[in-house]
């Protein structure tokens, strides 16, 4: 599979000036805040069930918009609201997707970057907001020989409920409130790892943000906005990652040619793949002499959503 088709696998809505937009537009409802700013994409059959929940939401079927009431007017109001809809509907079973509970807070944002309410990071794909994660590359380079990039790749666990025996990125997770992108990182990489704090805040590099907006596949077809925080992290030879959490069966390292050829045999976690091609951008392994779809799959990579943002 060449690398544009993995990114447009992963970034699968439309764009706005696509001819599909419309179509996809007139498909889904607008989630929108009680003073009428778009939050998200929900699906018609979410916006049915939200019709019997009429102390949070009015949905408008001509107009396809789940709008959240006036009276909602407070970050701790919609919080608490939002997480009463979502312990009722998980306990009706309604979604398989509520299975996956984590009691972990993601952020809702509105403008100027202000918190708009905190939500179970298992309800937050139906109600289609923007979600936020850190991906970490713990990698090996030669100084002597630049062209000798090995990563660290773990295997996820096969009993994981999302992809499991996919390979990964060396370290990802989601943002959960109230942690910040560094904390997420040092957390992280303790957890699937077992990488020292101290060693982790010394050498870790912020190199950049990738965002796109996945729809997954029916009958849950939910539409996913995501910012994912892209991390570098040199490692030394002879520090070998652990998975503490198990959340990963083992690590291995890989050369370039390995990551490459697992990468196009759609072996890696969808949009790890994506944090994977952004690495090979940076590094000068993907570039405009050697790739014909260079400039739509950095433009891909870096979509513009159109929801307020953290």
């Amino acid at each position: 599979m060449p690398y544009i088709d993995l990114v447009r696998s992963v970034d699968s809505v439309p764009h706005k000036d696509e001819p599909s937009f419309h179509e996809f537009e007139v498909s889904v409802y607008k989630f929108l805040s009680h003073d009428g700013i778009l939050l998200g994409y929900i699906i018609p059959k979410v916006a049915k069930q939200f019709e019997f929940e009429t102390q949070a939401v009015i949905v408008n079927n001509e107009k396809h918009e789940v709008k959240i009431i006036p009276s909602l007017d407070t970050e701790n109001k919609r919080t608490q609201m939002f997480a009463k809809i979502a312990q009722r509907w998980r306990d009706q079973r309604l979604f398989e997707t509520l299975s996956g509970w984590r009691n972990e807070l993601f952020a809702v944002y509105c403008d100027n970057h202000k918190m708009y309410m905190l939500v179970e990071r298992a309800f937050s794909n139906i109600l289609g907001v923007v979600t936020y994660g850190v991906h970490i590359n713990g990698y090996l380079q030669n100084s002597a020989d630049p062209n000798s990039i090995q990563l660290w790749i773990p295997r996820r666990s096969r009993h994981k409920p999302t992809f499991p025996g996919m390979l990964d990125n060396t370290v990802a997770g989601g943002l959960e409130y109230p942690n910040g992108t560094l904390q997420t990182c040092l957390k992280e990489c303790y957890e699937e790892a077992g990488l020292n704090e101290d060693y982790v805040s010394q050498y870790i590099s912020p190199v950049g943000a990738i965002s796109y907006m996945f729809r997954n596949k029916p009958p849950e077809d939910f539409i996913q906005p995501e910012v994912e925080y892209i991390y570098d992290l040199p490692m030394k030879q002879g520090l070998i990652p652990n998975p503490i959490d198990h959340e990963s069966e083992d690590f291995r390292l890989m050369n370039i040619t390995e990551v490459i050829s697992s990468l196009l045999q759609e072996k890696f976690k969808p949009n790890c793949a994506l944090a994977i091609i952004d690495f090979l951008i940076r590094f000068g392994i993907i570039s405009s002499s050697n790739c014909d779809s260079y400039l739509e799959i950095v433009t891909r990579l870096h979509r513009k959503l159109e929801f307020p943002l953290r």
